[in-house]
């Protein structure tokens, strides 16, 4: 298809001319001047191996070693990798796709091993993924890939051929998102097809509403046949779709090829692509219902072929249903001359609104041009991105910005946030201070024109006094470093609580003392406090004493004696009494006594009156001296034991044994 040219003064450049119109499918002048641009952003050939769109005005584009990112208005984003330019070396990409907040690209090494190399949006590598970035499955077949897309789980499907003696088979594979392979899919995580031909490869993916996989591409027999697969989720051929889960399409006697896929909002599918036609190819698109047979409601009986245009690479689906088609207008077999953006309707016919025929042809630099793909973007506009060749071989990446007067449609975007507050403190949202808890919601109007609603939760949290309840024994030490020795409600203090609201903290303190004191008529002994249980002990031995379990005692046998106490599940021991009123000479020396018992590592010995030196030895429970003192004056003796033992005392005077006492740690 041929139409006129005009030459634009000052441009060197020859641009199909229509009149300065702002139709559906001209050329945006306010786009470079002229609606195209030509670049180079590396020393390569700078031909365009694959595209993808990074929301609506930012695209990732890759071509020979490099990837860059450009905007809508064509200019490379210098922010992105080193100056706007990622060279992938030693990595050769085939082509590249955009998912998880990452970039990821897909080649194959010498041994034609799939490898899958994941970076962030900003151009750096993601370490975490795979090994340092890189995922090399082990996988039973050789994988050359062609096509990667991101599934609604994060998941990968990787596409392309297997590479073994020449015979093709379909190929794919799952990786899980850290790019280990996910071995429910297929078998141990691959999909292998075979049609039964020597070429069989797959080249774009697609998924259906229910997560279901579209496999486009195509299998050579006599000649190349354009296939289409459909997996179910978990890698297994879904028989329902097409004749057997395939649908094959071929022009007799002709080579047939496929080179992109698109998914209706209803599941049902459009394919493109080219056959040859003994002299150039032709484009055909094709309409399946969603189970893949014919979809005759749509063009002629679900076929479209023109006659003009030689070949489609890429569709769009317009939110109105209109499907654009981008591709190049074909002279010969070895020739590609300009690029190709037509439209078709609801039903499958051109749709004379666009540029006035259907079909917008842009000659880029008069040799060879070929259109790769074509997007919307958030104003409505068109953004076709290809590969450019002049007539002296020189290579370039295109662009050309098309009118469109249908914008993307207004999405209400409904987000939801919270925020906390004390009680008594305000809190600005939406513009107004807010003290009280509740949803405020406030609709915004983006810089398209498209209302969003954002709703704020307000939750109060109010300032709280606790009461803090202790039972203790003998002294309790608070919060507030302050160690209690009787029972108390007034202690208070001012925290801050996990929400950043202040609370106040009272201590209501149960100390209970257990009262230790003993009183001695002659050989009995009494325990002065009341208390749930008694237990007596010799203190020489530590043993308790069989049967001796109330508030008195009475010894029948020389030693020295305590008593256990229990009050309320506080447990102390009392002073150790010696008692020597049995068959003993009354002008005995008198014997010791000390305290506290139990001991805390300090105790103090009484010594009696009627020695001049003393030597005091510590023994441990296994028999060990652990310690000995000399006294040569003094009765009242202060001296330390380790406090996690409990030890026997032996004392001396004048070189005469005086007694020994059991002392118990706390």
């Amino acid at each position: 298809m041929q139409k006129s040219t005009a030459l634009l003064l000052l441009l060197s450049v020859s641009v199909p001319f229509k009149g300065f119109t702002q139709n559906d499918g001209s050329l945006d002048l306010s786009f470079h001047g002229n609606g195209l641009h030509n670049f180079t952003f590396h020393s390569g050939f700078n031909s365009v191996y694959d595209v993808d769109q990074s929301g609506p005005n930012a695209f990732y584009i890759l071509s020979d070693q490099h990837i860059t990112l450009i905007d809508s208005a064509g200019n490379i984003d210098l922010n992105f990798a080193n100056n706007g330019v990622l060279n992938t070396s030693p990595y050769v990409h085939n082509d590249i796709a955009i998912g998880n907040n990452r970039l990821y690209a897909g080649t194959w090494d010498a041994n034609n091993k799939a490898q899958i190399v994941c970076y962030f949006l900003n151009g750096a590598i993601d370490s975490t993924f795979g090994n340092n970035g890189v995922a090399s499955p082990n996988l039973p077949q050789e994988q050359i890939v062609y096509d990667i897309q991101i599934d609604a789980q994060g998941r990968l499907l990787v596409a392309g051929r297997t590479d073994q003696s020449n015979n093709h088979n379909m190929m794919l594979f799952r990786l899980l998102p850290n790019g280990t392979v996910d071995n429910s899919f297929g078998s141990n995580g691959l999909f292998i097809f075979d049609a039964n031909g020597s070429n069989d490869e797959i080249w774009r993916i697609a998924f259906q509403s229910d997560g279901k996989i579209l496999c486009a591409g195509e299998h050579a027999m006599n000649f190349n046949t354009t296939a289409v697969l459909r997996l179910n989720t978990d890698g297994t051929i879904d028989n329902s779709f097409g004749n057997n889960g395939v649908f094959r399409y071929s022009v007799i006697g002709r080579n047939t090829h496929l080179d992109d896929i698109e998914v209706l909002p209803d599941d049902r599918i459009r394919i493109t692509g080219p056959f040859d036609n003994t002299t150039n190819y032709r484009l055909y698109v094709i309409g399946l219902t969603a189970n893949g047979t014919w979809d005759g409601s749509w063009a002629n009986n679900g076929l479209y072929i023109d006659a003009a245009v030689n070949r489609g690479n890429g569709l769009l689906l317009q939110p109105d249903g209109r499907l654009l088609v981008a591709g190049s207008d074909q002279v010969s077999f070895s020739l590609r001359d300009d690029y190709v953006v037509m439209r078709l309707d609801t039903n499958g016919v051109l749709d004379n609104s666009w540029d006035g025929d259907g079909v917008a042809i842009v000659d880029m630099a008069g040799n060879t041009d070929n259109l790769r793909g074509v997007f919307q973007l958030s104003n409505g506009k068109v953004l076709g991105v290809g590969s450019v060749r002049d007539d002296n071989s020189n290579r370039f990446i295109g662009l050309i910005r098309l009118n469109n007067s249908g914008a993307l449609p207004c999405v209400g975007v409904q987000t939801n946030g919270s925020q906390w507050i004390c009680n008594g403190d305000s809190v600005l949202i939406h513009g107004q201070w807010r003290h009280t808890a509740g949803h405020y919601a406030q609709t915004f109007t983006a810089q398209n024109g498209c209302d969003s609603i954002h709703s704020e939760q307000l939750q109060i949290y109010p300032s709280q006094q606790i009461q803090e309840v202790h039972s203790a024994c003998g002294s309790f030490t608070w919060i507030d470093g302050i160690t209690y020795s009787q029972s108390t409600s007034t202690p208070q203090v001012l925290l801050t609580n996990q929400q950043g609201c202040d609370s106040l903290l009272v201590l209501n303190l149960n100390l209970i003392v257990v009262d230790t004191g003993l009183v001695q008529n002659g050989t009995t002994l009494s325990a002065t406090g009341t208390a749930n249980s008694w237990q007596w002990i010799d203190c020489i031995n530590g043993n308790p004493i069989a049967g001796e379990i109330g508030q008195q005692f009475t010894a029948t046998y020389n030693s020295s004696f305590a008593v256990i106490i229990n009050s309320q599940g506080c447990v102390d021991t009392s002073r150790c009494v010696e008692i020597n009123g049995f068959g003993v000479n009354t002008s005995k020396k008198q014997g010791f006594i000390f305290y506290p018992n139990p001991h805390n590592g300090e105790i103090i010995i009484e010594l009696p009156p009627n020695y001049q030196e003393f030597q005091l030895q510590i023994i441990d429970l296994q028999g060990r001296t652990i310690g000995t003192k000399y006294f040569d004056g003094g009765l009242t003796q202060r001296i330390t034991i380790p406090n996690d033992q409990s030890v026997l005392l032996k004392l001396w005077g004048d070189k005469q044994f005086i007694g020994t006492l059991f002392v118990q740690a706390k």
